[in-house]
């Protein structure tokens, strides 16, 4: 419904009086009751906060949504053609990437509803990797702030309530507002205190909350557990792979464990370039184009390199794990939220190529130990099994976190390691 493109101007009321109540439901910045300059719309949509903020009086309203196709049909649709108006600015970026780079003194910001809240059900929006719902995200809000302003955030979704107040409540020290019962809004900042001629809401605190932060981004999900449903497919997935790689490979065969721990291993080194890289750049369709061309680049150069140059094969095979650790070492202490806020080229040579060594490495080894194997067909068969293995492990993360990813990298190509020698 919120995607909706709506006439709620005044003429539009006037004519359809049923439009009042619609429009006094969805609180805008009009509820303020205080002149507003400037105005930050994250996830604009179509247009209706924007169109909102212009009915009171906002001079100047910078808009902020992932999706052109979105926009474009609001700037062609919406009958109050709200990105029509010059004081109306639109840009198509991830909300988090946006923040780095805004200048600070919005009278209010929005966080406006997001299409994930339209999914089907929570379990199918699980492995969501919101960046634009954390306590850092938050944060990020409250700085863009003016010294009256107030943070916006609405989530329409029941059984989250609480974990929203908490966050909230986190980011900004103070108990945030919730107006009237409708229990889908939310009003934190200097200037949330100040009267907004609603009914407060009083909701009590709950320090069990679990909060979503740039290392726990599950904003969807219950808890920090793995839902059954999720073992269950993934137990069905991992058995009728190993089924059909020891029918191909024979009855008697078991996995090779050194190529299956590589393959593992690196299917949790693209989760964590992905997930890295998202944030320091943004979650968009072309950032996730680039890290994966980034993985088969390297990939690629490492497999290149080991087959032109002899010297290359002739390297001990421990100083190429110890350049794998070394760089698996630099991504743990990378301090990807602080460089996020940096430049690009600095985000650039220090993001990418920290997420890019490790994929260099592992290139290397898979590329040495595939040259030397006597039976080239199981050892890939084994390291896709790893691969499909890897997959099922990643899903750890919603105990740990996405940062403990790196541990288990480790761990599995020390196993690969080990098993080299062996």
């Amino acid at each position: 419904f919120y995607q909706n493109a709506v006439d709620l101007s005044d003429e539009a009321v006037a004519r359809y009086p049923v439009l009042r109540a619609w429009r006094d439901a969805s609180f805008t910045v009009c509820n303020l009751h205080r002149p507003l300059d400037r105005v930050l719309i994250v996830g604009g949509g179509t247009g209706n906060d924007a169109a909102a903020a212009l009915r009171c009086g906002a001079k100047h309203v910078d808009v902020v949504d992932i999706d052109p196709k979105i926009v474009e049909i609001g700037r062609a649709m919406h009958p109050e053609h709200p990105y029509s108006n010059p004081a109306v600015h639109v840009t198509i970026d991830d909300a988090r990437h946006f923040f780095h780079g805004a200048t600070p003194g919005y009278d209010a910001v929005v966080f406006a509803f997001l299409d994930s809240h339209r999914l089907l059900s929570t379990f199918s929006s699980l492995r969501l990797d919101s960046y634009v719902f954390t306590v850092e995200s938050f944060e990020e809000a409250r700085r863009l702030l003016s010294p009256s302003g107030v943070q916006i955030t609405a989530f329409a979704l029941a059984g989250f309530h609480t974990r929203f107040y908490e966050m909230l409540r986190a980011a900004y020290g103070e108990e945030p507002i919730i107006p009237g019962d409708s229990k889908i809004y939310y009003l934190s900042g200097p200037g949330a205190q100040i009267g907004t001629g609603l009914l407060v809401h009083p909701r009590p605190v709950d320090g069990a909350a679990v909060l979503a932060t740039d290392d726990w981004p599950f904003i969807y999900a219950q808890a920090r557990n793995i839902p059954f449903q999720y073992l269950c497919a993934l137990a069905i997935m991992l058995g009728i792979s190993f089924l059909a790689v020891r029918w191909i490979a024979g009855s008697s065969a078991i996995p090779d464990w050194h190529f299956f721990f590589l393959g593992a291993a690196f299917l949790l080194l693209e989760t964590h370039n992905v997930t890295a890289t998202a944030l320091a750049f943004g979650s968009t369709w072309y950032v996730n184009s680039v890290v994966f061309a980034s993985i088969l680049a390297m990939s690629l150069l490492s497999n290149f390199l080991m087959a032109k140059f002899r010297t290359m094969e002739e390297l001990p095979v421990v100083l190429i794990y110890g350049g794998l650790f070394a760089a698996l070492a630099l991504n743990w202490f990378l301090p990807v939220g602080l460089l996020a806020g940096t430049s690009f080229p600095i985000r650039f040579l220090t993001v990418g190529g920290t997420s890019a060594l490790p994929v260099f490495f592992a290139g290397m080894i898979f590329a040495r130990s595939f040259k030397t194997t006597t039976n080239p067909t199981y050892a890939l068969s084994s390291n896709v099994l790893g691969s499909v293995a890897g997959g099922a492990i990643e899903y750890v993360s919603l105990i740990t976190g996405l940062k403990f990813l790196i541990l288990i990298m480790a761990v599995l190509y020390g196993a690969s390691a080990v098993w080299a020698r062996r």
